[in-house]
């Protein structure tokens, strides 16, 4: 009689047990993943203590011969809180995750490492027994690891070489949201609050046109590095020394200059050009003035040395007085001309005057 007591009793507190976790219990909705995991601690507790007495109670009525008492409301929370411990074990490592990652720099973040552990989350999360299905706390969690799938290749996207300043400007725009770009306060909490995964289309166009616009400023950082480095050749004349720019070297930057202008006309139609179309446009303008120059140079090169040869017969010095005198001027001009070329070498800078005259005024004059 007094097992049969005991028996009854327990009943009737497993049924207790089974109305508080149904009402107060970890699996109720709408509750937040911090205070599921407290109560299930609580109730992870109290069913290990259930199940204690539960076995006390199955040995003693084996002691007397008796079919142990079934408890399915009692095997149905432990199967539950097996189930919703689970579900939680997952959910705390995501939420730790969450919270570093949100808290790391966008400066220091190494995106395809903390993607790695994002797939790894996904993966354990579809190992997940379907009986979970039905918990608010396993749609959450999907829909948690699932925003940050979506997000991933915007924010490696996001990270590339050619994001600048004004690429950020433009997603500020896009999400109608501000934060601070400084290197010691961007946080990747300041991007996964914007909904960039709601905005996916627009801030791939921006990163593709990032990527067509760094291949323009390559390009136009070439141009500016092969002429930086271009020089004019001279050769010996006669015995005047190195006063005569080397044809065949001339004739070839003539025609790099007309292919350089040529790439810089194309570039300057690209809808991509914008934030470096001024210095595009520039160096279109400079390259331009230079092909000008030089090709006046070398027509009056063929003029000098023309001149030169007539003025350098001893009988013109005789019969010409007047025109050998004014020709000696120009040829002092010339050796001028010729002796800092040979000084300053680059073809830029040859070509265009360090002094208020312009140079195409000097070899005209």
């Amino acid at each position: 009689q007094e097992l049969d007591k005991q028996i009854k009793s327990f009943v009737l507190e497993v049924a207790q047990l089974r109305n508080n976790f149904e009402a107060q219990g970890p699996g109720v909705p709408r509750i937040a993943p911090l205070e599921a995991v407290a109560r299930l601690k609580v109730f992870d507790q109290q069913y290990a203590e259930f199940d204690e007495k539960r076995r006390t109670l199955e040995s003693v009525q084996r002691l007397f011969s008796i079919q142990p008492k079934n408890f399915p409301d009692l095997d149905k929370t432990g199967e539950e809180l097996r189930l919703l411990n689970c579900l939680y074990e997952l959910y705390q490592r995501f939420l730790t995750f969450d919270g570093t990652f949100k808290a790391t720099l966008w400066a220091e973040v190494d995106l395809e490492a903390e993607q790695v552990k994002v797939a790894e989350l996904a993966a354990e999360f579809r190992r997940l027994p379907e009986q979970l299905e039905e918990y608010d706390a396993f749609l959450n969690l999907r829909n948690a690891i699932d925003e940050y799938v979506k997000v991933f290749p915007l924010l490696k996207k996001l990270a590339r070489r050619e994001i600048r300043n004004r690429h950020w400007l433009q997603v500020m725009r896009v999400t109608q949201r501000m934060f601070l770009l400084e290197a010691g306060v961007f946080k990747l909490s300041d991007l996964l609050q914007i909904g960039l995964a709601d905005h996916s289309e627009e801030i791939s166009e921006i990163c593709v046109n990032a990527g067509r616009e760094l291949e323009l400023e390559v390009q136009l950082r070439l141009t500016e590095e092969e002429w930086g480095e271009q020089v004019l050749r001279t050769e010996q004349y006669k015995r005047r020394g190195a006063v005569f720019l080397h044809r065949d070297s001339s004739a070839r930057i003539l025609q790099q200059l007309e292919d350089a202008q040529a790439l810089l006309a194309n570039m300057l139609t690209s809808r991509h050009i914008g934030p470096m179309r001024e210095e595009a446009a520039m160096w279109a303008e400079k390259l331009k003035h230079v092909a000008e120059v030089l090709d006046l140079w070398l027509e009056v090169q063929d003029l000098w040395m023309y001149l030169e040869n007539v003025f350098s017969n001893p009988q013109a010095v005789k019969d010409l007085p007047q025109e050998v005198k004014r020709f000696a001027r120009v040829d002092k001009s010339w050796m001028k001309i010729m002796q800092k070329a040979n000084e300053t070498k680059n073809v830029i800078q040859c070509c265009t005057s360090s002094t208020d005259v312009p140079k195409q005024v000097v070899l005209r004059h």
